[in-house]
């Protein structure tokens, strides 16, 4: 298992990945679905902590909408995307439920397989954790013992609190309960495989919006996405955990 050594954010401004000495202009990787500045608020509000905490520029890249399977896959071969990776400051990305949509549908029309008509919803856990894994060595791979700030997100439960207008609840209250307890699941992964390796994990939402209670209304737009205030909340909660770099080993 990768260990990871901790620099202060003066470590980085002293000795930055392409330069001899302070940077002035830092870039900030953004990747994932609902983190993304047309999803959020959460890129532009943490760019503008960074350049008032360290007096510097910080300039957002955004990728396109990528779930973690289509990130891993970009920074095995998308060559632009390769050198964000290595040269940028700040990285940030988020695992959502997404990858649960198509194993919920089976489940919900019992074909999912096995005695407990689960064994695809555990198939896609395990697969989500590979990934996860594969990504975080592949970031290790690319920063070849380079200072950055990164960041990885899960996302709260909400999706499966949410209601369409006219509607009512997007899936059944078994389902639901079957989904968010393999959801919390991988979850708990993430976060027990991130502090191994000195990984730092940010929950969106706060507890107990993060998995016990749907968030406040104005946190959320008619399509779940975070309006300004709830992309506040999660800012303060990834400002919180503070500005260290990581050099990954």
């Amino acid at each position: 298992m990768k260990n990871l050594v901790r620099f202060t954010i003066l470590f980085a401004l002293l000795f930055g990945p392409s330069a001899c000495g302070p940077r002035e202009t830092w870039v900030y990787l953004v990747m994932g679905v609902m983190t993304r500045e047309e999803t959020s608020d959460i890129p532009e509000q943490f760019a503008s902590y960074i350049e008032q905490e360290a007096g510097v520029k910080v300039v957002i890249h955004e990728q396109e909408r990528w779930e973690p399977y289509q990130i891993l896959e970009n920074m095995r071969t998308n060559e632009e995307l390769r050198d964000l990776v290595k040269n940028a400051e700040i990285i940030t990305f988020d695992f959502h439920l997404e990858f649960l949509n198509v194993p919920e549908g089976l489940y919900a029309g019992k074909i999912c397989g096995g005695e407990d008509n689960q064994d695809c919803i555990r198939e896609a856990i395990q697969e989500e954790q590979e990934i996860f894994t594969a990504i975080i060595d592949l970031l290790t791979e690319l920063r070849t013992g380079s200072p950055v700030l990164l960041r990885v997100f899960i996302i709260d439960d909400h999706y499966y609190q949410f209601e369409l207008p006219g509607f009512g609840a997007m899936g059944k209250a078994e389902t639901i309960e079957v989904m968010k307890m393999y959801y919390h699941e991988f979850q708990k992964f993430v976060e027990e495989e991130s502090q191994k390796r000195g990984v730092v994990v940010v929950r969106a939402l706060p507890d107990p919006y993060f998995q016990e209670s749907r968030p406040p209304g104005e946190w959320l737009d008619g399509l779940g996405h975070y309006t300004e205030q709830g992309s506040r909340v999660i800012t303060d909660e990834l400002i919180s955990l503070g500005l260290e770099f990581e050099v990954l080993k």
